[in-house]
């Protein structure tokens, strides 16, 4: 694979930095760092890879109480009674 002309910013977990994918993206030419890293640059970041991350900019701001709920529903389930 060649390197790219056009490199990305990207962000993961700690756990999908080891993804076969994410390093051929690093080969690639592409910048990515696991979110424990601390010289990431937050205002540069194309993508953050998460299990369970929900993409918010100013076009989804009406959307915020949503990704909270969800968020919520996922970390705290009902018990099955």
């Amino acid at each position: 694979m060649g390197r790219t002309s056009k490199p990305l910013y990207i962000v993961t977990v700690p756990k999908q930095s080891q993804w076969m994918e994410i390093m051929a993206l690093r080969e690639q030419g592409h910048t990515v760092l696991d979110a424990t890293c601390e010289r990431i640059e937050w205002d540069k970041v194309d993508i953050f890879l998460a299990d369970f991350a929900h993409r918010m900019s100013e076009d989804e701001r009406p959307w915020l109480d949503e990704a909270i709920k969800e968020a919520r529903r996922r970390k705290y389930p009902k018990d099955p009674a």
